[in-house]
């Protein structure tokens, strides 16, 4: 019997409380596995009776706007850990990863949670190794999802380790998900690699920003900055979560995007060239890496888009 607890509270968006049941409830069927799936309020843990689960998914807890909200399920943060200690595996949906650092579990450990609230998770959780480009992220018995819907994208992951590879391609035929996505980057705002207040590395995004296209190196950037090019590169990297050339590529790639969308009848070279990529396949390359999409179909789908919207 695979036993598996769900576990929610009140600010618990009802589409990552209900549908990774549904998902799980399906994998059971298909694969024909005994599976008891249950619903577990933080409210709820001082009466629960003492069960061994093989699984615990922590679904999102909703915005998070204060640590005091995280610490004040201290319950729940005991109860996760001892869960654990008993050999359970723990996942955690958006939010959700919130608790799931505060147990410390995820100290050096890999992890993912909504994308737009990275800046209060790397305050608030240091020590954990926030990647917030991936939607779903594991680290031994420990696994994180993304933002909101990513819950699909670890359920499956789910459904594959527990049910089997056959089932999951199943579950996902039936529920017409597509296979994992690897990443959830494309839906970063840019926008959120400046909510910090370390000025320098402000001042050092802004330059990258007015000289998108010619790519500063990092000792001419350095140097402009008056920083060693070993300070600039761990500021920039523990006030942003990426690197200078990661965002240099990010402010180029956004280029590319907003060239397809303004002039649809160019090319991929053409685009490639106007941003400063000489070497078109490593543009391809990069625009799959950051996009989860080539080049080629992103164009070709936002012309659809277009054609949609204007009639024809």
């Amino acid at each position: 019997m695979l036993n598996i607890a769900i576990l929610h509270c009140t600010r618990t968006p009802k589409s990552t409380l209900y549908g990774p049941q549904e998902i799980l409830e399906l994998a059971s069927l298909q694969s024909g596995k005994a599976t008891q799936i249950q619903l577990v309020s933080v409210d709820e843990l001082h009466n629960l009776p003492v069960t061994e689960f093989n699984l615990v998914i922590v679904s999102a807890l909703g915005m998070i706007r204060s640590r005091s909200f995280i610490t004040e399920l201290a319950t729940a943060v005991h109860w996760l850990k001892d869960r654990y200690a008993q050999g359970a595996a723990i996942a955690s949906i958006c939010t959700g990863a919130f608790l799931l650092a505060e147990t410390t579990l995820l100290d050096q450990r890999k992890a993912s949670t909504h994308w737009l609230m990275a800046p209060h998770f790397r305050q608030w959780y240091p020590h954990v190794k926030l990647e917030i480009e991936h939607m779903v992220t594991r680290d031994g018995q420990l696994w994180c999802s993304g933002g909101a819907f990513a819950y699909q994208d670890l359920c499956l992951a789910l459904v594959q380790e527990y049910f089997g590879h056959a089932t999951a391609e199943q579950c996902a035929r039936l529920l017409m998900l597509e296979p994992v996505r690897s990443n959830q980057q494309h839906f970063v705002d840019l926008q959120l690699y400046k909510l910090h207040t370390d000025e320098k590395i402000l001042a050092v995004q802004h330059d990258l920003e007015q000289h998108w296209k010619t790519m500063p190196s990092i000792p001419d950037l350095a140097k402009r900055h008056a920083l060693s090019e070993r300070q600039l590169l761990r500021r920039f990297k523990a006030a942003t979560g990426i690197t200078p050339n990661v965002y240099q590529q990010r402010l180029r790639i956004e280029q590319a995007k907003k060239i397809f969308n303004d002039k649809p009848s160019c090319t991929v070279q053409e685009v490639a060239h106007q941003i400063g990529y000489e070497d078109v396949a490593y543009f391809r390359k990069l625009f799959k890496q950051q996009m989860n999409i080539t080049p080629q179909a992103y164009r070709s789908q936002n012309s659809k888009t277009l054609s949609v919207i204007r009639g024809s």
